[in-house]
């Protein structure tokens, strides 16, 4: 997905699947550790017992990570290198912990900490965004990082639309209710003082709301 978001600035975003077994030579992180150690839902390519994470044709070298002050995602420094020739990529690998599958992250003002982070690593690179699924938490995220770049160009806004520009580029992304509510209050947490500063009223009414519908999914997805 990549697109225009202001003047000489372009976001260049890949959703996609986690890899599997098969599939780990193919894909050169919203994952919680019970999928991968119980559910079989990826392929642990990602060690953090290890400083080398090495395939077939690439090697992945962990250097080192920190969690954040919330507790809620850790920060890694990561080489990648081609065996064939040596060649290598510096990157950062941001892994959220604490969103739970075909659910939403219960801390809005720790994971708007998380979306900042994200954006001020990533300049004109490319963001890949991988959950076990690659289109519910993928698409989420994608999803917020959309909206609020849209809003910043000043146009008009319709969230329909922009979920629908992400699913043009990301089949069925953002699975349920509940993540777009998620998405859309995020947006309210995000621009918070700019919506109190016009009416103080609207925020507080428009959060309690989405708490209700959030409750009420969450009641039907446990059913």
């Amino acid at each position: 997905m990549i697109y225009k978001y202001g003047e000489g600035k372009e976001r260049k975003i890949i959703m996609c699947q986690a890899p599997l077994k098969e599939t780990i030579e193919v894909i050169a992180v919203l994952i919680n550790e019970n999928e991968l150690k119980k559910q079989n839902k990826c392929y642990p390519y990602f060690s953090l017992n290890l400083k080398d994470n090495s395939s077939k044709n690439y090697s992945l070298t962990n250097k080192g990570g920190q969690l954040d002050k919330n507790k809620c995602y850790y920060e890694y420094d990561c080489i990648l290198t081609q065996l064939s020739t040596n060649k290598t990529k510096n990157f950062k690998l941001l892994h959220y912990i604490n969103w739970p599958n075909k659910n939403v992250p219960s801390d809005k003002k720790s994971f708007n900490g998380f979306y900042k982070r994200l954006i001020e690593l990533n300049k004109n690179d490319y963001l890949m965004i991988q959950c076990s699924s690659g289109v519910g938490r993928t698409g989420t995220l994608a999803l917020i990082i959309y909206m609020i770049d849209m809003i910043k160009l000043k146009k008009s806004f319709d969230p329909i639309k922009c979920l629908d520009y992400v699913r043009q580029r990301r089949y069925k992304a953002v699975q349920t209710p509940n993540q777009f509510f998620f998405a859309l209050s995020f947006l309210y947490e995000h621009f918070k003082n700019r919506i109190v500063a016009v009416n103080t009223e609207i925020y507080d009414k428009f959060m309690k709301l989405v708490q209700t519908l959030l409750e009420e999914e969450k009641k039907t997805l446990n059913q």
